[in-house]
């Protein structure tokens, strides 16, 4: 039973080094130490701190208390980061007195059997370009023929 004891204290000193290890990248990338390695971590970030999840629900589960504390703050700390780094962006500041074009891409993908609505979709998107995908309208198509009123200037490009 005591050697049991001895390994679950080391496996907790071994997550206790992981997790400061884990803050410690943290506070790097907050800092900008600019390290290689350090770099190369924080280019993969999303996944180095992945195992997080792991290491602090077993701390949790040796009862490792301070393990455990220590762990969660590194988790919050690598949310924070990974919040700032793929969080949602804020709206850019664009001038109201700038030239505008809205583009618009659709994928018809060969075999919409939904064409009319599409197609009335995108003339009421209000567009100045459109990208159409996957097209398979011969020419002369009538129902194209609203598209290629609105917009007469189009190209072709057959592909394979």
């Amino acid at each position: 039973m005591k050697a049991l004891g001895h390994v679950r204290k080391g496996i907790l000193f071994f997550l206790l080094v992981l997790h400061i290890g884990f803050l410690l990248l943290g506070v790097s990338r907050v800092v900008r130490i600019e390290w290689w390695w350090v770099a190369l971590l924080n280019t993969f970030a999303l996944w180095v701190y992945f195992p997080l999840f792991v290491t602090v629900t077993l701390s949790a589960l040796l009862r490792g208390r301070i393990t455990t504390i220590v762990g969660l703050i590194a988790l919050l700390w690598a949310g924070a980061i990974l919040f700032n780094a793929y969080g949602p962006m804020g709206k850019p500041n664009v001038p109201t007195d700038v030239f505008r074009i809205k583009v618009v891409t659709y994928n018809f993908l060969g075999w919409n059997r939904n064409a009319p609505t599409s197609v009335d979709w995108l003339v009421n998107s209000g567009a100045d370009v459109l990208f159409l995908e996957e097209v398979a309208a011969p020419d002369g198509d009538p129902l194209f023929g609203q598209l290629e009123a609105l917009y007469p200037y189009s190209e072709r490009i057959m592909g394979d």
